[in-house]
């Protein structure tokens, strides 16, 4: 939890990008962990949304797109 906190954290700060961050948080959705599962749902949903608030980010978009869809 205290990984994913500082992840965020430096995301926040755009120290890393999110086409780090973001694979990272996709992978580690994989635990059983409920309320880390929770919070890195949250984490994902709102750094998609300050992503595309302004308009579309269409670079980092295709490459999440592209990692959901290796993951599936």
């Amino acid at each position: 939890m205290t990984l994913v906190t500082c992840l965020k954290v430096m995301r926040g700060k755009d120290t890393v990008s999110a086409a780090v961050v973001l694979p990272v948080f996709l992978k580690l959705f994989r635990c059983q962990d409920k309320e880390l599962r929770k919070f890195l749902h949250g984490c994902i949903i709102n750094d998609l949304k300050d992503l595309n608030k302004k308009s579309k980010n269409n670079g980092i978009n295709k490459k999440l797109q592209n990692f959901i869809l290796n993951l599936l």
